[in-house]
């Protein structure tokens, strides 16, 4: 017979699992609107509803709390690229539904637009967040490659500046979506930019097969 203190453990750990999940959420709209410099450790707390107590169990500074925050967007930003990383489409419709859905994560979720705003804070110097968008990045650059075989990009243009310009782009999202509180809006004029990069960088055949998995970007062009 297992021990008594056995069931009482599990609920525990998952009380502790959530509390940090709740905490990290906080940090993260926290950071997104604020930065680094300017978010507040009470404001989180009142945020998550948590003690400080409980949050200093958990982590040990603020600082701790962005890398918290930063490492939780890296394995987001992984989860959504690593299925396109196989799809039997061709890598034009999986790079354009990658960033496509990159896109839908970043105007939705805090701690991606945290990330984004944190990795390019001074007052945060932390090597964790140069590496968060790696998980997406890695995948967009296979893609772009295999599209580069296939003739798919205009000289003098390929993988390097087609990942980067999107990326930008993604982070220029992200971080505008705090400052207008309006992601929907946003999207849009996302796709506008994405078009017009994909419509310079690659061929015709290419441009038109890309913005077909993107109807919101076709319909302003």
């Amino acid at each position: 017979m297992a021990p008594v203190h056995a069931d009482v453990r599990v609920p525990q750990q998952r009380r502790a699992r959530i509390t940090r999940e709740v905490i990290v959420e906080a940090a993260a709209a926290e950071f997104s609107r604020r930065g680094f410099g300017g978010a507040s450790v009470n404001a989180i707390l009142e945020a998550s509803g948590r003690t400080k107590g409980a949050m200093y169990f958990h982590f040990h500074s603020k600082h701790d709390l962005a890398v918290a925050v930063v490492d939780a967007a890296a394995h987001r930003y992984t989860a959504i690229a690593e299925p396109w990383r196989t799809t039997p489409q061709d890598p034009v419709n999986a790079l354009a539904g990658l960033i496509g859905e990159l896109t839908a994560a970043i105007a939705e979720e805090r701690v991606l637009r945290a990330e984004l705003r944190l990795g390019i804070d001074p007052d945060f110097p932390s090597d964790t967040a140069t590496h968060a968008s790696q998980g997406w990045e890695t995948v967009a650059h296979e893609l772009a490659h295999a599209a580069e075989h296939a003739g798919c990009f205009t000289a003098p243009f390929g993988p390097p500046r087609f990942v980067a310009a999107m990326g930008s782009m993604l982070a220029g999202c992200g971080i505008m979506a705090d400052i207008t509180d309006d992601p929907i809006a946003l999207r849009g004029r996302f796709h506008e930019a994405s078009d017009a990069v994909v419509v310079a960088m690659t061929t015709p055949d290419t441009a038109a097969r890309y913005r077909s998995r993107t109807p919101q970007a076709a319909s302003t062009a």
